[in-house]
């Protein structure tokens, strides 16, 4: 599975335009990034688990009474595998991360509120499963995970309002950010 999420991100990276648009390849590619990250979340999942559970066997972890609730026991050889097409699926995330930044700068040059908003938020997905199961982040997925953060806290409109959901969960409209200002 892992090695066909892979294939699929590497063919829909080397059909990218260059510009974020409401194009196919353009949902091809967020919702092939949304997928991605998801599926690395739950092989971290896993293998944090088969290292938790390994570790309680052996009776150096101080909650080995509670190994029993999720048993993952991994095969040397499946871990190996798991892990090398899971860091073989990251390393794509790479070649995405430049893609979107790339769109990300074409629709902030362009005014694009909505378009930039979208873009941040997958960048930042890339990144949430790693940061759950100790995955060291470097200093590029922290300044991005924070400029993410930064500016869709500035541009989103976030609502807990069920009504409004449908006709407004887009960036904050010009007429909202004058109302902020009065």
């Amino acid at each position: 599975l892992l090695a066909s999420l892979s294939r699929l991100l590497a063919l829909a990276l080397d059909l990218d335009t260059g510009k974020f648009a409401s194009s196919t390849n353009c949902s091809l590619l967020c919702f092939l990034a949304r997928l991605c990250a998801k599926v690395d979340a739950h092989v971290l999942f896993l293998l944090a688990h088969a290292r938790f559970h390994d570790s309680a066997d052996q009776g150096t972890h101080t909650s080995s009474r509670y190994a029993s609730c999720l048993r993952v026991a991994l095969a040397p050889q499946e871990r190996a595998a798991l892990e090398s097409a899971a860091a073989d699926l990251r390393a794509l995330f790479g070649k995405l991360i430049l893609v979107m930044e790339a769109w990300r700068v074409a629709a902030v040059r362009s005014a694009d509120v909505a378009g930039a908003c979208v873009v941040w938020a997958h960048m930042a997905l890339l990144f949430t499963g790693a940061g759950c199961y100790n995955v060291p982040l470097d200093e590029r997925a922290v300044t991005i995970l924070l400029s993410a953060q930064l500016y869709l806290n500035v541009n989103f409109h976030y609502t807990l309002d069920v009504d409004n959901v449908l006709d407004n969960d887009a960036p904050l409209a010009t007429e909202q950010k004058e109302e902020r200002t009065k």
